[in-house]
């Protein structure tokens, strides 16, 4: 509970909910701490073990990855907070780009999403998935023939693409 008020509020904020939602009594540097901990597990877990690896092997559909990042002045100065995602869905049928704004896609099979805060050299040269990014493209992403990347803010609109470059849009 302590770890989804923390991820939902600021630390603050979500001392105050959790005081008013469920009587409970937890201070916002308490909360900071168990959601910087349980992130750090999140993180290991995501880099070691072979679950998320087998769950993506397993699903059907097509690889489809997404990035977006932001600035955010710290008192370190400068740095670059990036969510990547890969994702599997079953194609959709095809249509023309001027049907892409009604196009409806098929929800996504599986999910593997990171979240990093680092300096922008270090957060471009690793998107951050650990093991799960590894085995499903031994050559590397920017080797993955078949991958689709689809532009930040591009909604469920995307067309059928071959080949990946990651760069940005």
């Amino acid at each position: 509970m302590v770890s989804l008020a923390g991820t939902s509020w600021s630390f603050d904020k979500a001392s105050a909910q959790l005081k008013e939602m469920c009587h409970l009594t937890v201070s916002d540097d308490t909360i900071e701490r168990v959601c910087q901990e349980e992130g750090e597990r999140s993180v290991a877990w995501l880099e070691q073990s072979q679950t998320p690896v087998r769950t993506f092997a397993r699903a059907q559909g097509e690889v489809e990855f997404s990035s977006d990042g932001l600035k955010i002045n710290t008192v370190d100065g400068w740095r670059e907070m990036r969510v990547s995602t890969f994702i599997k869905r079953t194609p959709t049928s095809a249509c023309a780009p001027q049907a892409w704004d009604d196009r409806v896609l098929n929800e996504p099979q599986v999910r593997l999403m990171s979240c990093r805060l680092a300096d922008s050299v270090t957060v471009s040269q690793v998107i951050g998935l650990g093991a799960a990014t590894a085995n499903a493209f031994p050559g590397g992403v920017s080797d993955s023939a078949g991958l689709c990347a689809s532009a930040p803010n591009a909604g469920r609109r995307r067309s059928n693409c071959h080949g990946f470059a990651l760069g940005r849009y």
